[in-house]
């Protein structure tokens, strides 16, 4: 982006305008079924995944490894 934060967009970027800040894992929903879920890592919550679907509920937390 142009403050230097990592965004994620579809192969026909920038024609097509889709991006994500959280990482996209390439694993479907298990609640769900979307065709992927994100994950996000903080210092305060460390790595979550989570379904980017409206309605959908699903959160992860991701042991950490050593």
């Amino acid at each position: 982006s142009k403050r230097g934060k990592t965004f994620y967009g579809c192969s026909r970027y920038p024609e097509c305008d889709f991006v994500l800040w959280n990482k996209p894992l390439p694993e479907p929903c298990p609640l769900c079924g979307a065709p992927f879920i994100l994950e996000k890592t903080t210092k305060r919550t460390g790595t979550v995944r989570s379904c980017n679907k409206e309605g959908c509920d699903y959160k992860e937390k991701v042991a950490a490894t050593a």
